[in-house]
């Protein structure tokens, strides 16, 4: 995680409430493998999310989505992405809220 913190394909954004800080995203600048099997894309991807949980309720994960959008705008970039469990029922509710459609199914056999 160290790379994106100190390059300039990423950002921390923070929400601050009269000098507190109340959570934070990390966004980072990607783009899909040089594969004939992938269309091409550059895009942001929203690598973590993390809103204090006694200021949850209070919009700021919201914010910091479109903090996202508008800094993945900010560089040209297709879209803005992210990876959520499926049973993170609280985040997938927010992310569905806010406008994110299913891009494809992750799955696993153990």
């Amino acid at each position: 995680m160290s790379e994106q913190i100190s390059s300039d394909k990423s950002d921390f954004l923070l929400v601050l409430d009269e000098g507190e800080i109340y959570g934070f995203a990390l966004v980072v600048e990607n783009q899909t493998p040089p594969y004939s099997m992938f269309v091409p894309h550059k895009y942001a991807y929203l690598m973590d999310l993390v809103v204090d949980p006694v200021a949850r309720g209070r919009g700021y994960a919201q914010e910091l989505i479109k903090a996202c959008s508008h800094w993945q705008k900010e560089r040209n970039l297709d879209y803005l992405e992210l990876n959520v469990l499926t049973n993170n029922d609280e985040a997938l509710k927010l992310y569905e809220k806010m406008g994110f459609k299913d891009k494809d199914k992750h799955m696993y056999l153990v």
